[in-house]
């Protein structure tokens, strides 16, 4: 379904962009796991189980 002029997602998520990257860098540099763990990258929606995360490779 298309909205003319959109339903201002795009705006909102530009709106939030820094805050959030700040806060998910915030958490990865405070997680005392070495590699990686459901705290700070694990996705409970992985397809591949989780086995490409790679916590060094985040930052």
């Amino acid at each position: 379904m298309m909205h003319e002029g959109g339903i201002g997602i795009t705006e909102k998520a530009s709106e939030v962009f820094v805050d959030l990257l700040r806060f998910t860098i915030d958490l990865l540099d405070n997680c005392d796991c070495k590699d990686s763990c459901p705290s700070c990258i694990y996705s409970p929606k992985c397809g591949n189980d989780n086995k490409p995360l790679h916590k060094a490779a985040t930052t």
